[in-house]
């Protein structure tokens, strides 16, 4: 995203902030790569994961909202 009057940031520095961020959070980025996702594939609301092999989003089903509150154990 680029905010209006504000200088375009290339492909390579955002995907180089992104790992940064990444790594901030402690995540261990020396086998972690980028993967490009079009906005729009995220159109539903859903849990997403990334199938490494095909390096494609996976859609994962939300988690039942039954028992989440109130629920007796």
């Amino acid at each position: 995203m680029t905010m209006e009057g504000a200088p375009d940031t290339s492909q390579a520095e955002l995907e180089a902030q992104t790992l940064r961020v990444a790594l901030n959070l402690g995540l261990d980025t020396k086998r972690l790569q980028v993967l490009h996702v079009a906005a729009n594939e995220f159109s539903e609301r859903a849990h997403y994961s990334v199938d490494p092999v095909k390096r494609t989003l996976k859609i994962e089903a939300l988690p039942s909202r039954t028992g989440l509150r109130g629920a007796k154990s």
